[in-house]
């Protein structure tokens, strides 16, 4: 339970650094006006969807639910999000699917900070958002805790969002579709007599002619088998898991040990690698040291320039800067669920591997094993099938290392299937060079995963 703790306050604190934003209510959600006329759409409700169509799907769950806009995504899953607006024609934009946009695989959290304390968080799954989420809150304490007691262990998958980035997502499949006005009102006055004179007299028609033509009966459908669909939806589940092999892991501290400590009047502050779905993505700071330092001698020969995809430099204030570069990762292939070890397995073999390089380190830590959230398959009556006896449940571990960066050859291959999601690097000057202890340290933060 301790690196959950320590693992919300990180969350918590980078939450405190988002830029703001301002929202305003209009109806059921919160909408924000964009420079370009168009309008972002927080808090709306969303629905799972089942079946092969599901645009028409989606569609009629929102009449059913009496929206005035809806939007639909996913990838191997598929959601509606529905909501009643009361402003005049315009387009309009949902901020949750343009987060999810961004994670067409696997679980991921988002949240959003706003002027008055408030904080906006969303969660997805294979590219569609998660129910009793697109959620404005109170304050950001508040919306962990939720996140918490409905999909535990998803803070750990948590992103910082800014509008910036949600803006560059929106496009068509972020637009909301509008419904009829007419649609779900009753008709009023003559027109609206008009209205149901008209469709009695078609629906009679259809009804007619169906009876004259319909065609033969089809044999039923075969009865949904529960254990099947559920060994399903746990192999997707698992598939979707971000996985990182340990060879990609190495170039990331391969990328960071090239860093050089001084570059012409400056020096290496911090560094940090953050993964993504199509990567890491590493950005260094450094500190000028007096006058022989000026920003052109940095931008002459920036530290990190021959590193694939470099940005910068970029220079904040007159003693700050910064570049930035990616190191790529591999096609990822989910996790196989019969590949997992066992809780107790875990606690033997990687426990006993963290055990024996504590001496190379100032901290590792091995968190407790948190339930991974499994959506539950549907029936033909949209109603959750009841979990077999026996059906595997998988977990995610926490997993926290801090040393010296030259400890790390040691951890090259650990006994566990694991998603890393950042390696940071500090630069204590004069710090006495010991077994646990150096100039450059370094700290890995990610989670394995185990089944029971």
């Amino acid at each position: 339970m301790k690196v959950q703790t320590d693992t919300q306050t990180d969350v918590e604190a980078d939450v405190e650094a988002a830029p703001e934003a301002h929202l305003r209510a209009m109806g059921e959600a919160w909408t924000m006006d964009l420079d370009d006329g168009a309008m972002l759409v927080f808090g709306m409700r969303w629905f799972p969807l089942v079946g092969s169509r599901p645009d028409t799907l989606a569609r009629r769950r929102a009449r059913e639910a009496r929206a005035t806009h809806y939007v639909h995504g996913g990838t191997r899953a598929a959601a509606v999000g529905c909501t009643r607006l009361r402003c005049r024609p315009r387009p309009c934009h949902s901020a949750a699917q343009a987060f999810a946009q961004s994670f067409p695989q696997g679980l991921a959290a988002g949240m959003l900070t706003m002027t008055a304390g408030q904080a906006w968080l969303v969660a997805t799954q294979d590219g569609a958002v998660m129910a009793r989420t697109d959620r404005v809150y109170a304050h950001r304490d508040q919306a962990l805790a939720e996140l918490e007691q409905f999909y535990p262990g998803l803070a750990s998958a948590m992103h910082l969002l800014d509008l910036a980035a949600l803006a560059a997502n929106l496009g068509p499949s972020t637009t909301l579709w509008r419904l009829s006005p007419w649609v779900g009102l009753a008709p009023a006055g003559a027109r609206g007599c008009g209205v149901l004179l008209a469709a009695g007299l078609v629906a009679g028609a259809a009804w007619q002619a169906w009876r004259l033509w319909r065609p033969p009966a089809t044999p039923a459908a075969r009865a949904l088998d529960p254990l099947a669909a559920w060994q399903a939806a746990l192999a997707r589940q698992a598939a979707a898991l971000p996985l990182h092999d340990a060879a990609w892991l190495g170039r990331v501290f391969l990328s960071l040990r090239q860093l050089p400590i001084h570059a012409r009047g400056w020096r290496l502050a911090s560094a940090r690698c953050a993964a993504q779905a199509s990567g890491w993505r590493c950005e260094a700071r450094y500190r000028r040291l007096g006058p022989g330092g000026t920003n052109q001698t940095f931008a002459d020969a920036p530290p990190a320039r021959g590193q694939a995809g470099f940005d910068g430099p970029h220079f904040e204030g007159l003693d700050d800067a910064r570049v930035a570069w990616r190191v790529a990762a591999g096609p990822g292939a989910g996790v196989d669920v019969d590949a997992l070890s066992r809780r107790q397995a875990g606690d033997i073999r990687l426990g006993s591997l963290l055990q024996t390089l504590q001496p190379a380190f100032g901290s590792l830590t091995l968190g407790a094993a948190a339930a991974l959230p499994l959506t539950p398959p549907l029936d033909e009556a949209g109603l959750p099938l009841p979990r077999p006896a026996g059906l595997p449940v998988l977990y995610s571990r926490p997993v926290l290392l801090h040393g010296p960066l030259r400890s790390y050859a040691l951890f090259q291959a650990p006994p566990a299937k694991a998603a890393w999601q950042e390696v940071t690097l500090a630069l204590t000057p004069g710090r006495r060079a010991e077994a646990a202890g150096s100039v450059l340290t370094a700290r890995l933060q990610g989670v394995v995963y185990e089944k029971d």
